[in-house]
């Protein structure tokens, strides 16, 4: 079959005596020939050159596309910030920390979501040193960990975390605070309450926390089945 086509479409090609012939069909590209062992009629064949210089082309596409997604999202983030807290004044406290997150904000691995870049200008603006995308073990990592805090801080997408996704959840928030110690905790907030009311996210932080804790207590440690306190206070 190879040899048939070869002919028909005027492909260069070298018979062997022990039947491996070579074909040398042209790079739809740049029109050099591509050495194969076989031809068929259609196939666009590329040289390695052409192949390695589109996965660059590829490459540099992504990153160049990432990095206006990641700016589109910081513009938002701002603007729903500023919206939150009645622009004016109130929004101009916000500016250092606007500045020190968009420093960071095309480091890899970071600030996937608008939400995410909300919840770290809101910390930073008041006072609350953050680390961002915490590795705990080969298996876990964290959007933000608040040590002054004990916290460890989730923004949860309401498409991907639901009641199918809850038990496995609760094994990995345990799993991370047996590893950090018992005064911590996992508190998880939906992105919908973040674009709600972002300026009270400080202060949910703290009133979960003390309600978390004081539940612990009264059950020897643990959190029971029915306890639930995915809200903003």
């Amino acid at each position: 079959m190879s040899y048939k086509e070869a002919v028909e479409d005027g492909v260069k090609f070298i018979c062997n005596k022990n039947g491996l012939d070579w074909y040398f069909p042209k790079c739809c590209k740049c029109g050099c020939e591509v050495p194969n062992w076989g031809y068929k009629h259609g196939v666009k064949y590329i040289c390695k050159k052409c192949k390695e210089e589109s996965a660059l082309s590829d490459k540099t596409q992504s990153i160049s596309d990432d990095y206006f997604s990641k700016e589109k999202k910081f513009e938002k983030a701002v603007n729903r910030i500023h919206e939150a807290c009645g622009y004016g004044k109130k929004a101009e406290k916000y500016k250092e920390a606007e500045e020190v997150v968009h420093g960071k904000l095309h480091t890899h691995g970071w600030f996937d979501s608008t939400e995410e870049i909300m919840v770290a200008i809101e910390l930073l603006k008041n006072r609350i040193r953050i680390r961002h995308q915490v590795k705990f073990g080969s298996r876990y990592r964290a959007d933000f960990v608040i040590d002054s805090m004990n916290v460890v801080l989730e923004c949860d997408g309401v498409c991907y975390h639901t009641e199918r996704t809850k038990a496995k959840e609760e094994i990995r928030d345990s799993l991370i605070i047996a590893s950090l110690g018992p005064k911590w905790e996992v508190i998880r907030i939906t992105d919908t309450l973040i674009d709600q009311n972002i300026t009270r996210l400080v202060p949910a932080i703290r009133a979960v926390k003390k309600q978390r804790q004081a539940v612990r207590e009264k059950n020897g440690g643990y959190l029971p089945e029915w306890y639930t306190d995915r809200k903003m206070a």
